[in-house]
């Protein structure tokens, strides 16, 4: 029996639509990323420097997250964290979170009970800390936020 080079289980359209967007990409790596076919990957990044380009800018990207989390959720209060993820996560001048999950998610991802985060959400808003809108949650800030 004859082994297949691990690039032909690979057909060239399979890598041409992974090399076009990097969330392809990720599908394709995470079926090339069960233990058994690190040799196919390894193949695969040599042969596309398109997909290892695609490749390292989604491990950066994953590394990135993790890290913020892990810095997050060292983070002692419920607003510091909420804090935190409108700094690192938030676009614009007012660091604007599109919410996509419901808010008892968002607090699991926080670490916080639900309670804790609609509680906190709520003294940010009154304070004038923060503004909440359909899904969204931003920054009010005197000046452009850091």
């Amino acid at each position: 029996m004859t082994q297949k080079s691990s690039m032909s289980v690979f057909p060239a359209a399979l890598r041409a639509r992974a090399t076009r967007a990097s969330y392809k990409a990720g599908a394709l790596i995470l079926q090339l990323g069960s233990p058994g076919n690190a040799a196919n990957l390894s193949d695969l990044i040599q042969a596309d420097p398109d997909f290892a380009r695609q490749w390292v800018s989604l491990l950066a990207r994953q590394l990135r997250t993790a890290r913020s989390r892990v810095e997050r959720l060292s983070l002692k209060s419920a607003a510091e964290r909420i804090r935190h993820l409108l700094i690192s996560d938030g676009f614009g001048s007012h660091r604007e979170v599109k919410i996509s999950a419901t808010l008892k998610e968002l607090a699991r991802d926080l670490g916080l009970t639900h309670e804790t985060l609609y509680r906190t959400l709520a003294t940010m808003e009154r304070d004038g800390q923060i503004e909440q809108r359909s899904g969204t949650l931003r920054a009010q800030c005197q000046r452009k936020c850091h």
